[in-house]
């Protein structure tokens, strides 16, 4: 299907194998072939703060076979995403403004006094106590200054029509609007990030993340699922309603994967390309936000030889019809062809009738 793109959010580079780590990769190799679409994956190497390294990386996705149709490196895109940007500004979503913002020594808090009700501290690189605000990575008091920076105006997209899959990600996603969605969001930086945008004659170093999240307006495809771990949500989000920006009739679904916990036990799928692969596609719990290390599962996959994992493994991938709907597409792939117990019954048909 032409019209229709897997494509996972930007991964940081990562050179050992984890079944929590390598589950985004399968599951978007595996829904691609499900869904008979094109399987992009994208690789974060912009950062400010470390030199990131992507040799291992491929090197990894190759030894357990698993072979997007394209990567996608946000490193070689810096000219046409920097070009996304001034088509922002043209279009007054990015405007120059004197804000109130809280700072710290090391220059990863930079922060609008405005949106300091909405912040998360969990999540959040900043802390309250004693009434001041402290960085987390420096420990240093973060400093109230007045100054000149960009802002990305939230409140002008529309974001109705935005796609959360699993349905219980949309309680995150109207949070989500409520504060990221209302607030001038600052997108320039004080620390020099080798990104330079020119507005009104002045200069402003761009925060990198906020380049790679408009990526998607680079994917010309009609229908699209992107595709995180559900701890990146506020990156999810922000993609999602970037896009908007470009596409306000885009059909995009944001896919976000269930957390798996880690258990010693991950090592026995070690160098087993196909097991891993049944295991990654089969224990995910789409229910839940947090998924446990499937014990029963993994005993299961162990018991069985070769050829009986590989045609498990071709009926968890047989291909559906397409319907209208992307989103009920998904829903099929997800809880009807990576389930179990269909699995399981099925192959026991197919040998059964040889």
């Amino acid at each position: 299907m032409k019209d229709r793109l897997i494509i996972t959010l930007p991964i940081a580079p990562y050179s050992k194998m984890s079944v929590g780590k390598m589950t985004t990769p399968i599951l978007g190799e595996s829904l691609a072939k499900s869904m008979n679409c094109k399987f992009v994956m994208s690789v974060n190497m912009l950062s400010t703060y470390q030199q990131r390294e992507s040799d291992g990386f491929f090197k990894l996705m190759k030894e357990y076979d698993i072979n997007p149709d394209l990567y996608w490196v946000d490193k070689d895109h810096i000219n046409e995403l920097i070009d996304k940007v001034y088509y922002l500004i043209n279009n007054g979503y990015i405007k120059e403004e004197e804000k109130n913002i809280l700072i710290c020594d090391c220059g990863k808090v930079e922060i609008n006094k405005e949106n300091l009700n909405t912040i998360n501290y969990d999540d959040s690189l900043i802390t309250f106590f004693d009434n001041k605000y402290y960085c987390k990575c420096c420990g240093k008091e973060c400093k109230l200054v007045s100054k000149k920076v960009l802002v990305f105006n939230s409140g002008m997209v529309d974001k109705t029509n935005m796609k959360f899959y699993p349905n219980f990600i949309n309680r995150d996603k109207i949070t989500f609007d409520n504060t990221v969605g209302v607030n001038d969001i600052i997108i320039s930086r004080d620390r020099n990030t080798g990104i330079i945008i020119e507005i009104n004659n002045n200069q402003y170093n761009l925060d990198v993340d906020f380049l790679w999240e408009i990526y998607l307006s680079l994917f010309e495809e009609k229908e699209k699922i992107v595709m995180c771990c559900n701890r990146q949500l506020y990156q999810l989000y922000m993609v999602g309603m970037l896009e908007k920006c470009f596409k306000n009739d885009s059909n995009t679904v944001c896919l976000a994967t269930p957390y798996l916990e880690y258990s010693n036990r991950q090592d026995e799928l070690l160098n087993r390309k196909i097991s891993l692969k049944i295991y990654s596609l089969l224990v995910l719990k789409w229910a839940k936000k947090d998924n446990i290390f499937d014990e029963s599962l993994l005993k299961y996959i162990n018991s069985m030889n070769v050829e009986k994992k590989q045609l498990l493994y071709e009926i968890i991938l047989s291909e559906i019809e397409k319907e209208e709907n992307i989103v009920e597409d998904l829903r099929k792939v997800l809880t009807k062809n990576y389930n179990f117990q269909n699995a399981s019954m099925e192959l026991k048909r197919r040998r059964k009738n040889g």
